[in-house]
């Protein structure tokens, strides 16, 4: 069964590895920020499912993994577009999406 603890040390290593590439190329790559995105509200069902939860508590996960990722991108969505992307850049909004998704 996926706990909550496997969705945090998903989140920390993501965003680890996210970090490393950006200070070094000065870039997030896409593989790093979208898989994790369309991966967790996948997970977030299937662990809630086949850890003896109905379909409908799957649903329901799914669509909270949904929402945490679209909470957690408002504000930068917000300084990417005031700013020209120099206040945020465009991995810095999926990457914070990912994280809200896990």
């Amino acid at each position: 069964m996926l706990g909550q603890h496997h969705f945090l040390a998903s989140a920390i290593v993501v965003t680890a590895i996210a970090a490393f590439h950006d200070w070094r190329t000065g870039e997030i790559p896409n593989w790093v920020t979208l898989g994790p995105l369309c991966v967790a509200p996948l997970a977030h069902f299937a662990g809630r499912v086949i850890g003896g939860g109905s379909f409908q508590a799957g649903a329901e996960a799914l669509g909270a993994s949904i929402l945490g990722a679209i909470t957690c991108a408002m504000v930068p969505i917000l300084l990417y577009r005031m700013s020209d992307g120099r206040a945020f850049g465009g991995g810095d909004v999926k990457l914070l999406a990912a994280v809200g998704a896990m």
